[in-house]
């Protein structure tokens, strides 16, 4: 079998789906299927693969952080030539993936496609509202003109069924124990964090950006501080366009670590005690299951993706959407109770052993055959 993967995301960039893509690079290596890579390229040094193709990218206007390709119709077609695909797959919706809608329409072959970003609650957070019909029925024409959409979780399954996006299939993401696990835990980070003398640290992995629901978090800080003082402790990991904002609201509240990665990520996680992820629009959440494989029970929000990680009160604590009252509950339940946190660590870190990569895209290349043989059916 062979697959070719268009993606306006790839390493060196870090997010949900370019770790998903690093995997599943990793995995067709080693069960000897043939893949190419058509992604973006990135100011600065980059990995070099003979699999994976560049394309010159622009960053967006109001989010610098992500990028774009113009589609690059003739290059990608005669890589794709030489390269004889059985399946494409495109992994974003924009530029780049026009390339391969093209192609596949033209050859036909079969496509899929995944949705993996919200991107219509994104816009009220950037107070642009009025391109949502635009994007709305854009993004319809797109994943319906695939054979099949994947997405990552069940409550988003039912949101892209109310958007009358109806060929749609479930393929769930993984995590690395040998990347994320208590093992990697500082004392150094902690202190570091002013995590000190026994004081609980609870943590935020992710973009620090409006649709985040920082705003929640950061009043959630205020109000722990205010009634724990140095019993509690708080860490922020990211980068993002809100960043300067978030810390010149919270000052010396929080420790800001920046951008991580490697070594250090897994020392962030596992060297903190609760992960706090208040974001209302993610369709999964890798950074909720990273943290648990860590060993860090979560608390997050009834909304999106993320509930379908945690189970309310064995592994972690699920609180209404945008309720800072109810979030800073929550942290002082752990505060509270030592014996919580204990039970519900153990309880995250068998959750996080049962998500597998492996399992992952065993799945995903079994449906990648059926959709072959439906094709030639």
């Amino acid at each position: 079998m062979k697959v070719a993967y268009f993606c306006d995301t790839f390493a060196p960039q870090i997010n949900g789906v370019s770790t998903t893509l690093e995997k599943l690079q990793l995995y067709a290596m080693k069960n000897n299927i043939e893949t190419v890579f058509l992604v973006p390229e990135y100011p600065g040094p980059q990995k070099q693969d003979k699999n994976v193709y560049r394309f010159l990218s622009f960053p967006l206007l109001f989010y610098k952080e992500c990028r774009i390709v113009i589609p690059p119709v003739f290059k990608a077609e005669k890589i794709l030539d030489e390269f004889k695909p059985d399946v494409i797959h495109a992994y974003s919706e924009f530029g780049i993936s026009l390339a391969a809608m093209r192609y596949a329409k033209k050859k036909n072959i079969p496509i899929v496609s995944s949705y993996t970003s919200n991107f219509n609650s994104y816009l009220h957070y950037y107070n642009m509202d009025i391109v949502s019909p635009i994007l709305e029925t854009y993004l319809n024409w797109f994943h319906n003109s695939c054979e099949l959409t994947f997405c990552p979780s069940e409550r988003t399954k039912e949101y892209l069924f109310q958007k009358d996006i109806r060929r749609v299939d479930i393929m769930r993401r993984g995590v690395d124990g040998n990347r994320f696990n208590p093992g990697f835990r500082s004392e150094s980070f902690r202190k570091k964090a002013g995590a000190k003398d026994g004081a609980l640290l609870f943590t935020y992995v992710g973009r620090i950006s409006p649709e985040k629901d920082l705003d929640i978090l950061m009043e959630s800080i205020r109000a722990i501080k205010a009634a724990y003082g140095d019993h509690a402790a708080f860490a922020i990991v990211g980068d993002g366009p809100s960043l300067q904002e978030v810390k010149q609201k919270l000052g010396k509240l929080a420790h800001f670590t920046g951008f991580l990665k490697g070594e250090d990520l897994s020392v962030a996680y596992a060297s903190s005690d609760v992960f706090v992820f208040p974001s209302t629009t993610e369709t999964f959440g890798n950074v909720v299951l990273e943290g648990m494989c860590s060993g860090l029970p979560a608390i997050v929000p009834n909304a999106g993706g993320v509930v379908e990680i945690v189970t309310h009160g064995q592994d972690g604590l699920i609180v209404p959407p945008r309720d800072s009252a109810a979030f800073t509950d929550a942290m002082k339940q752990f505060l509270n109770s030592p014996h919580l946190r204990l039970a519900m660590r153990d309880r995250a870190l068998q959750t996080a052993k049962s998500r597998s990569w492996e399992c992952v895209f065993e799945q995903l290349f079994d449906r990648y055959a059926q959709l072959m043989e439906d094709k030639i059916g």
